[in-house]
């Protein structure tokens, strides 16, 4: 139980020093963050916080909790310009 509960503190992502874990260079001249991408994604999420899950916070809006409508159009947009794909790029920016 006790070996469990270290590991648990010790790979848990919310864990400080999990985070700011540092890996050095054999020769000792470089240093960088072990986990930086988790890191950038830990400090993604808690910047952007406030705007996660606006749709559960103001069911009254009646808010989408998807992009796929917006996605489903771009994807119609890029069917009919790949139909127009022999026209050279300049003809087709112009249309």
């Amino acid at each position: 139980m006790l070996k469990n509960r270290f590991t648990l503190l010790r790979h848990s992502y919310f864990n400080p020093l999990y985070l700011n874990e540092i890996s050095f260079h054999e020769d000792g001249t470089q240093k960088w963050y072990t986990h930086k991408r988790l890191r950038s994604a830990y400090s993604s999420l808690k910047c952007n916080l406030t705007y996660l899950f606006i749709f559960e916070q103001n069911r009254e809006l009646d808010t989408p909790n998807t992009t796929n409508i917006p996605e489903g159009r771009f994807g119609e947009l890029k069917t009919q310009k790949r139909c127009h794909a022999g026209v050279s790029n300049e003809t087709n920016l112009n249309n």
